[in-house]
């Protein structure tokens, strides 16, 4: 479950987390309500976004918040997947359809809401983070799929555009400072020698 956790959050591609992603991550898996967890888990296989999953999907799913694999499924996990088979159409789940069935069947994300209870006991505390989650379940656009990211994404990007504005600045001020050495070397430097010259000419 952690690697698809952080494949969820890996903006970069690169096979990990930085420290905004990471935070990012955090925030997105601590500050929902626990009825809202199904959104979550969908997304964990759902990598490409597209609200839809297939049959084998579904079922790896399952088994992935469960910790069970495809020769040790249990009776309970059986009659999860057979429920969400049932609320398929052309074999695959809508993103709607699977959070509603997690809504009402919390025994689906169960091992899921004891690590998010867990990190909200480690990180500023339960309370903190139920306050978070009636302020993030305030705002619509906050409950949509992938926030967090494309907020980090236009975070990143007005940062690599501020980076580029300074390195502009940067280079104009090189370019000011070589064209003041270059008037000094040029201009001023020949006029001292030249004075020199003659001073010391006329010294001796």
């Amino acid at each position: 479950m952690t690697v698809k956790m952080v494949k969820m959050m890996d903006t970069e591609h690169n096979g990990g987390l930085n420290f905004c992603e990471m935070v990012g991550l955090m925030w997105d898996f601590l500050s929902r309500g626990p009825h809202d967890l199904g959104s979550f888990a969908f997304y964990l296989l759902d990598e490409d976004i597209t609200g839809v999953l297939s049959a084998a999907e579904v079922t790896e799913l399952v088994e992935l918040l469960h910790h069970t694999t495809p020769n040790k499924h249990n009776k309970g996990v059986k009659k999860i997947i057979a429920d969400l088979f049932d609320k398929m159409v052309h074999n695959k789940i809508q993103v709607a359809a699977f959070h509603n069935y997690c809504k009402q069947h919390d025994e689906v994300c169960l091992l899921l809401f004891g690590l998010q209870n867990s990190l909200r006991e480690r990180m500023f505390g339960v309370s903190f983070w139920e306050e978070m989650a009636k302020r993030r379940e305030s705002d619509p656009a906050q409950m949509k799929a992938a926030y967090i990211m494309r907020l980090y994404v236009k975070m990143k990007a007005e940062k690599a555009k501020r980076a580029k504005k300074q390195a502009a600045a940067n280079k104009s001020q090189q370019e000011k400072v070589s064209t003041w050495w270059e008037y000094v070397s040029v201009w001023l430097y020949p006029l001292y020698v030249n004075v020199a010259t003659f001073v010391f000419v006329k010294l001796m």
